[in-house]
């Protein structure tokens, strides 16, 4: 019984020493965007979305130059870009993202908040 109880022990023992530790690595995630706050704001298409898009991007992004592949003026084209968070993001000029407009100064806060709250809500016709 002692014979075994000392083999026992040194199975612990050897398992103990064996044990690997895990090395934990913290990583840093980007940060998320800030939230923008759409309360109170019902913005549409027509109303709000479209003007924007004919002075700042259609000239690009429209029926004639179609850069990137994109034209706005198609609603497929837009909404698409708008649900895979690309064109929010392009917009606010974020790392990792095309800014856009290329050419021309960013938009302002208030146009970008307008197509935010717009995508956010279901971008309303």
């Amino acid at each position: 019984m002692k014979k075994a109880s000392y083999l026992l022990i040194a199975s612990f023992a050897v398992l103990a020493a064996c044990k690997t530790t895990k090395e934990t690595t913290t990583t840093t995630a980007a940060p998320e965007p800030k939230k923008t706050d759409c309360s109170g704001s019902a913005y549409t298409y027509a109303a709000n979305i479209k003007p924007i898009l004919n002075e700042s991007c259609n000239g690009c992004h429209g029926p004639v130059k179609k850069r990137g592949g994109l034209d706005f003026t198609i609603d497929e084209v837009l909404y698409s870009e708008a649900r895979s968070g690309k064109l929010v993001c392009a917009i606010n000029q974020n790392k990792g993202c095309e800014a856009m407009p290329q050419y021309n100064p960013k938009l302002s806060d208030d146009k970008i908040k307008m197509i935010e709250c717009w995508v956010n809500s279901g971008m309303n016709k």
